[in-house]
């Protein structure tokens, strides 16, 4: 059970992380053009290298906070879990308030 919670928390702090990364890079490569340039051109796409990015950082920060020597508890998982819960509506209003600004306010 202990690695069952360890699991929950790791793959939860990985969807936190990616989540935020998504939006942060979203929102600055609407703002500077050569970064949305850049993940094009590395990427064939810049949603393919936001996406392939999100993923690695999900993937990556699940394995090592999971590999980290630790015990999981279910309080852990139970934080983990309401984080990302919170974090997922900050984020959703993030990036939906940013693409109103844009389309209404910017120009």
């Amino acid at each position: 059970m202990e690695h069952r919670q360890k699991a929950v928390q790791s793959f939860a702090i990985g969807a936190v992380l990616a989540a935020v990364f998504a939006v942060a890079v979203t929102i600055a490569a609407e703002l500077m053009p050569p970064l949305k340039t850049w993940l094009a051109d590395t990427f064939t796409h810049h949603w393919i290298g936001k996406s392939v990015l999100a993923a690695a950082i999900y993937v990556g920060t699940s394995i090592i906070i999971f590999a980290v020597p630790s015990a999981g508890s279910q309080e852990q998982a139970r934080k983990s879990l309401a984080a990302l819960f919170w974090i997922s509506w900050v984020v959703v209003a993030a990036i939906i308030g940013f693409f109103l600004y844009e389309a209404f306010w910017a120009y």
